[in-house]
């Protein structure tokens, strides 16, 4: 079957989801996109109230006019070769759906299209409705893969959508639809997957917790130990 432009293009995506996990040492769930930002001086992030109080400009004000987004926007400063995220983490967006939107616009950056397509900003007025659908696709997909690797999922034996949410942190409708991408039928399982799994492979590790299994909100991923054969005290000769 030969694969379309789309196809391979979310290939590729998906592929650079995998080596932004690698350069960036991300070996935990659930991802903290604070940990990448960090590690770049030409990265920041700040959130619109902040703005606010630092500009004097209502939140709505940036919301609508500078943002044109009610989760988040990433700008491109050409001449410093800087990027500038804003995130909005008003009362009501869910911890879920703010990581999804920082993840979403670090794959903004990570995929060139701002630097590549010489662009300062990802914005419906900017872009024809067709560029705009395709660089929004490719940041979702860059960040279900980077926070919820389907091949990741499969491995650790996911049985729902709520086991997804709860491990990486997403909302609910972002582990629903990782869900579906993780059970669906694959015929194969690609090197670039092999490798995120090793890459993993401390966090799939079974951990030991001191804790009674049935008081565990998820305890099918616990497994007890046997218990241990006690010994008799030597006695004094």
């Amino acid at each position: 079957m030969l694969l379309t432009e789309n196809d391979n293009r979310a290939l590729w995506v998906t592929r650079m989801a995998h080596r932004f996990i690698y350069e960036h040492g991300i070996r935990w769930l659930p991802v903290n996109p604070e940990d990448a930002i960090g590690q770049h001086e030409n990265w920041t992030m700040k959130y619109v109230a902040q703005v606010a109080q630092e500009t004097g400009l209502t939140e709505e004000a940036i919301l609508k006019n500078v943002m044109q987004s009610d989760d988040g926007v990433t700008m491109y400063n050409v001449d410093e070769d800087r990027y500038d995220i804003l995130i909005n983490a008003a009362d009501g967006i869910s911890p879920g759906r703010i990581r999804w939107t920082k993840i979403h616009e670090l794959g903004h950056i990570y995929l060139g299209h701002l630097e590549k397509n010489e662009r300062t900003v990802i914005g419906k007025n900017e872009l024809s409705d067709a560029e705009y659908d395709q660089l929004e696709f490719e940041a979702d997909l860059f960040a279900s893969e980077v926070l919820a690797s389907k091949w990741l999922m499969r491995y650790l034996g996911i049985q729902n959508e709520y086991e997804i949410a709860m491990i990486c942190g997403l909302s609910d409708k972002a582990a629903q639809s990782r869900y579906r991408k993780a059970t669906e039928d694959y015929s194969y399982t690609p090197l670039d997957a092999t490798m995120l799994i090793h890459h993993f492979a401390d966090y799939c590790k079974m951990v030991t917790v001191c804790r009674d299994k049935e008081d565990m909100e998820f305890p099918e991923f616990a497994v007890e130990n046997n218990p241990r054969r006690k010994y008799a005290k030597a006695k004094a000769p």
